[in-house]
């Protein structure tokens, strides 16, 4: 009897193979000058190429929701509490190092590089300690991705054109067009944030209040940190628009 075919895996396979191809068009879009690798069609392709590259970290990431469930309780209220206080820290950061450069106006969060990492894990281990699926779950992993890449890519970027580092340039496939469309999604991001913001606030403050016992500090650590990400993609196309 042959085995049902998951479509879980078939989505994610898809996604592999789509992440391959957009790649190996970048590669060849960059390399050859030909009639048909100057075309507007290619460029826009080749643009949103790392798009691919995303949805399959947010599917990849999303296969590994079950891996939070392992953990003790014990280590689960360690978590929310680590991740309660690292949120702290970067508000406090955004709020304490704000700064006006021309029309460009961002807060310095230090380490960049790495700020999002910490979170990204801590909320993601947090949310899917208990079985969950659906919109929410593919939203939490989704935010998981921006949490992590998004500081990484604005801070390539920033070197890329001259950073406190000195300089270095990303004009590689893959690489190069992952940079550039990290900027535009954090300046995106930036208007969609100013609006997100304060409906995580809400959403905090309901859940927390519904909430009883440990649970309350659960739901205050998620939402605080999906607040947190709201308040750095303002933080990010700030810096970017600069």
């Amino acid at each position: 009897m042959m085995n049902p075919v998951n479509p879980k895996n078939q989505l994610l396979t898809l996604l592999t193979f789509l992440a391959i191809a957009a790649a190996g068009f970048d590669y060849l879009v960059r390399s050859f000058t030909l009639g048909w690798t100057e075309s507007g069609l290619a460029q826009a392709l080749v643009f949103l190429s790392p798009l691919a590259y995303f949805s399959l970290l947010v599917a990849l990431v999303y296969r590994l929701r079950s891996r939070a469930q392992d953990l003790s309780p014990r280590r689960i209220k360690i978590i929310a509490i680590a991740n309660i206080l690292y949120c702290i820290l970067l508000l406090a950061q955004f709020f304490l190092r704000h700064k006006s450069v021309g029309s460009a106006s961002y807060s310095i969060v230090f380490p960049l590089i790495f700020s999002g990492v910490p979170v990204s894990v801590l909320t993601f281990l947090l949310f899917f300690r208990k079985p969950r699926d659906g919109f929410s779950g593919v939203l939490i992993c989704v935010a998981t991705v921006f949490w992590a890449a998004m500081p990484i890519g604005v801070d390539a970027l920033y070197l890329s054109q001259g950073g406190y580092r000195g300089e270095a340039y990303f004009s590689g496939a893959v690489i190069g067009t992952s940079y550039v469309l990290s900027g535009w999604i954090a300046v995106l991001g930036m208007f969609f944030a100013l609006v997100a913001a304060p409906v995580a606030i809400v959403i905090l403050v309901c859940r927390v209040l519904r909430a009883r016992g440990m649970e309350r500090v659960y739901s205050l650590s998620v939402g605080i940190s999906i607040f947190s990400l709201c308040v750095q993609f303002v933080n990010w196309g700030g810096f970017v628009a600069d």
